[in-house]
């Protein structure tokens, strides 16, 4: 458990935000329950303190810095590569009409939280943010678990949720309690109540996005290497290669996952090298939200986090279009959907992406042969 959390401290550290200058000399929470929780919130920069040096863990936390917090935590800053594809493939969402002049606006972060899928415009009354009132703890299970990518199960298992004011909480909004309770993200009260409504303070939010993103970030694996190759269909000289850099890799459940983003965008790149066409966008639309990608370049292809099902036009294959099943369901990533590509559990592997010596355990490299079913329509 150590290692681990050495790993998530220093790869968030290395991928969201610088330390802020204030978070040394913050110190009023060192006697707190939730200490390392907020440490681990400081040092990434995902919080900062007060320029008095202190850190008021027992204030309450508002929506404005709970989603700021939350954002910065998974890394869907407003300058990340993710956030501005997510901003250039989706439809926007209506506007929020409170928020003109607030800092979360000016700074990007609103954008951020809208594009992500994080903040939806329409769970708010006459779409007014209040970006200053408290955040409720019904707000924090909608929004961690949508940073989670755990949508699609929290609006599709018909599973009860066990707290003893669950009669009290809206139907549409338990699923999401209810998921963010068994991933460890969120808790309920001694006397078996969740409060829905009820508010938190800095500290509890720092720990519930603590643990939240130790939940999603479990099995990254920072030192796999993926390659692509693709073989041109009538000429082997002209087959390509490309590794996949920066893009996160995760182990889960006996498959490794890799953003299904970067094996399109490298589909397309290498197919336009093998066959000598002009560089162009791979078409893409984003969701958020659903939490779906789709993928339209003579393809068309589209996966949703959360879920075993991917839509498969199946032009060239000759597949019928329909519904067909990855073999587990697809997993949320720093705002990345991570497909499951190859499986280490011995029942073989994912025949699309994998032949039977893809992975080359003296080298940590997995490569996906990227022939079939992608070779374009000429």
């Amino acid at each position: 458990m150590g290692k681990r959390l050495c790993v998530l401290l220093l790869s968030v550290m290395m991928l969201c935000l610088s330390v802020p200058a204030q978070a040394a000399e913050t110190t009023d929470y060192l006697d707190h329950w939730a200490k390392e929780e907020i440490q681990t919130a400081l040092q990434a920069g995902w919080v900062s303190g007060y320029p008095d040096g202190s850190f008021r863990p027992e204030e309450t936390i508002t929506r404005a810095e709970f989603t700021r917090m939350l954002l910065a935590a998974f890394c869907l800053t407003p300058d990340s590569e993710t956030v501005q594809f997510m901003a250039n493939h989706s439809q926007p969402q209506t506007p929020l009409e409170d928020m003109q002049g607030h800092w979360l606006a000016d700074q990007g972060w609103l954008q951020a939280a809208l594009v992500s899928g994080l903040v939806v415009s329409d769970d708010y009354n006459e779409h007014c943010f209040r970006p200053e009132k408290p955040v409720s703890r019904r707000e924090i299970a909608l929004m961690t678990v949508r940073a989670m990518g755990l949508v699609y199960p929290a609006q599709t298992r018909d599973q009860p949720l066990e707290v003893a004011d669950r009669e009290e909480i809206p139907q549409w909004v338990r699923g999401y309690i209810r998921l963010g309770l068994e991933a460890g993200a969120l808790t309920g009260y001694p006397d078996g109540t969740f409060r829905h409504e009820g508010t938190a303070t800095r500290g509890e939010a720092a720990a519930m996005v603590a643990r939240a993103v130790q939940c999603a970030q479990e099995g990254a694996d920072e030192t796999i290497r993926v390659v692509l190759r693709f073989h041109h269909a009538y000429d082997k000289r002209q087959d390509q290669k490309l590794t996949l850099k920066n893009v996160p890799v995760q182990v889960a459940d006996g498959q490794i996952y890799v953003p299904a983003r970067a094996v399109f965008t490298g589909w397309n790149t290498l197919r336009q090298k093998a066959y000598g066409l002009a560089p162009s966008e791979l078409s893409a639309r984003w969701d958020p939200i659903r939490q779906t990608i789709a993928f339209d370049h003579q393809l068309e292809w589209m996966f949703q986090a959360g879920n075993a099902d991917y839509e498969d036009q199946g032009y060239w294959t000759g597949i019928q279009p329909g519904r067909w099943q990855l073999p587990a369901p697809a997993r949320f990533l720093y705002g990345e959907i991570m497909i499951p590509v190859y499986s280490q559990t011995g029942d073989g592997t994912y025949s699309y992406w994998c032949q039977p010596d893809a992975w080359q355990w003296y080298t940590n490299t997995l490569r996906l042969d990227l022939t079939a079913p992608y070779e374009p329509l000429l």
